[in-house]
């Protein structure tokens, strides 16, 4: 197998198996890294005490407004399981190679990854 090929099949094992509960696409252990489909949603899924229980992905069309779909579709899916705190949960979008790009705010404003308003959604400080 050569390098291409290892990277290809390393990318696949860590796509989520298919379809979760509720709806909700499968909940990675890790942080999501080379996926075979981008762009994509990611919500780090937490629960009431704010602890990460893992990660949501799912693919969207590329646009901000796709973007905001997939976000809400996650996050009407993560309301309706118990075990995730919506509130603390944390979403955004990759853009076609990877790279954030967009933070989703829990109200729907969508921001450019990396701004000082993306930090503030993200409860991150300056």
């Amino acid at each position: 197998m050569n390098r291409i090929e290892r990277a290809i099949a390393k990318a696949r094992r860590n796509l989520p198996p298919g379809p979760g509960p509720r709806g909700l696409p499968a909940l990675l252990p890790t942080p999501p890294a080379n996926l075979d489909f981008h762009p994509a949603i990611v919500a780090e899924a937490r629960n009431a005490n704010g602890a990460i229980l893992g990660y949501l992905v799912a693919p969207y069309g590329g646009t901000p407004g796709g973007a905001l779909a997939a976000a809400r579709k996650m996050q009407k899916a993560i309301e309706h399981t118990p075990e995730i705190d919506g509130s603390k949960t944390r979403i955004g979008a990759t853009d076609r190679e990877g790279f954030a790009q967009f933070v989703i705010s829990r109200t729907g404003q969508i921001v450019p990854a990396g701004t000082a308003e993306a930090r503030r959604i993200l409860g991150v400080p300056n």
